[in-house]
């Protein structure tokens, strides 16, 4: 669904490339909605990730997608 999307920065002034990173940031206050680790001090960049998989019928809509820090998003 997200083919070439624009280039944002998360909390850490690095490269996210999910257009709905913003939104989805916002509404998580930076955290990771898993750990509550926050992003700004995090080594690596967030991602969006589904909560909910396309796969198993879930969609691309903002009540669908978690901000995740890469140890919780890897976990899932």
């Amino acid at each position: 669904p997200f083919d070439h999307p624009p280039r944002t920065e998360d909390a850490g002034g690095r490269q996210a490339v999910n257009p709905l990173y913003p939104a989805v940031a916002r509404r998580a206050n930076h955290r990771c909605e898993y750990c509550r680790a926050v992003e700004k001090i995090s080594p690596a960049s967030f991602e969006v990730e589904h909560v909910f998989p396309t796969s198993q019928g879930g969609s691309d809509e903002l009540m669908n997608l978690a901000l995740a820090c890469r140890s919780c998003n890897a976990f899932k």
